[in-house]
C-alpha cells in the first residue's frame, strides 16, 4: 500500500515537474539565506555558510526526478553521497569578496600565509577544531580581476584532546579567521546549534516523498572525523561507524 501510494504521489509530483523543480530549487537558495553569515571589513566581506545536507539533497532531487526512478533507487543514490560528505568532517563554504572592486581604485588584499593554519571552528565552551583542508582556492590575492575567492573548509569534528566539538551543553559555534593580512583583520561568525529549520519548510511534495524532517547538519553525530595537523607526518582519520540519515522517518 505505501509503494502504491508513493507511485501515486511520484506520479503526480513528475506530472508537474518544472513547477516542482523550482520549489526545490527555491527552497535550496532559501536554507542557503537562512543560514548564512557576513561580515564587513573596511575592504572585504566575507560570507560563510554550513555545508547543508538538505540543501544538496534538495538539488540533488531536481536531477533524479527527471530520470523518473522509484523511491528506492533514488535513496540508494543519494546514501553514498551524504556517507561521503558526512565523512569530510564539519565543513562550511567560505567567501571572501573584495568591496571595491574598482580597477582605479588599485586596491588588492593578499591572503598571507597557511590558511589551513588561519582557519578555525570554535564551540561555545572555548574548544575548537582545526580546518584539516580547503579546496577551492584559485588565487592568494583579492583583486579587480579576482573580487571574489570561494573556499570549502573541512574541519575535524573532534579536538585535539579527542572532545566531540558537539556535544551536550554546547549551543554555538564561531568561525574564527585570523588576521590574513595588514588589510584583513580578524572576523569571527557565529552560528546557534542545533541548526533550526523551522523558519524554512520543506515543499509539500518533497514532504509527501520523503518526510517532514529535514536532513541535519551541524549537530552532534556518533560518528567522529579526526585529521593530525599538518605538523603530524601521516594524517590519522578515526570514524565510528553510525545508521546513515536520509530523512525517510
Amino acid at each position: 500500500m505505501k509503494i502504491k501510494s508513493f507511485m501515486i504521489i511520484l506520479l503526480i509530483v513528475l506530472s508537474a515537474f518544472p513547477s516542482f523543480a523550482g520549489e526545490l530549487y527555491d527552497y535550496s537558495e532559501k536554507l542557503n539565506n537562512e543560514f548564512s553569515v557576513s561580515k564587513k571589513t573596511k575592504l572585504i566581506k566575507v560570507t560563510a555558510v554550513p555545508r547543508l545536507l538538505e540543501k544538496d539533497f534538495a538539488i540533488f532531487l531536481i536531477d533524479v526526478f527527471k530520470e523518473k526512478e522509484p523511491r528506492k533507487k533514488i535513496i540508494a543514490k543519494w546514501k553514498p553521497i551524504q556517507k561521503k560528505m558526512l565523512a569530510e568532517g564539519y565543513a562550511f563554504e567560505v567567501e571572501f569578496e573584495l568591496l571595491n572592486k574598482n580597477l582605479d581604485s588599485g586596491i588588492e588584499v593578499n591572503l598571507v600565509g597557511d590558511l589551513v593554519n588561519k582557519i578555525t571552528l570554535e564551540n561555545n565552551l572555548g574548544e575548537h577544531v582545526i580546518m584539516y583542508k580547503f579546496k577551492g582556492q584559485k588565487s592568494s590575492s583579492l583583486n579587480f580581476m579576482t573580487p571574489k575567492i570561494k573556499l570549502l573548509c573541512l574541519f575535524n569534528t573532534k579536538t585535539e584532546k579527542g572532545n566531540p566539538l558537539l556535544r551536550k551543553g554546547v549551543t554555538s559555534l564561531k568561525l574564527n579567521i585570523q588576521k590574513l593580512a595588514d588589510n584583513f583583520p580578524e572576523i569571527s561568525l557565529d552560528w546557534a546549534v542545533p541548526l533550526s529549520y523551522y523558519a524554512v519548510k520543506r515543499p509539500a511534495e518533497m514532504k509527501a516523498l520523503f518526510g517532514i524532517r529535514p536532513l541535519r547538519t551541524l549537530r552532534t553525530y556518533k560518528t567522529q572525523v579526526y585529521h593530525k595537523s599538518k605538523s603530524s607526518a601521516i594524517p590519522h582519520i578515526k570514524r565510528i561507524k553510525r545508521k546513515d540519515e536520509t530523512g525517510d522517518e
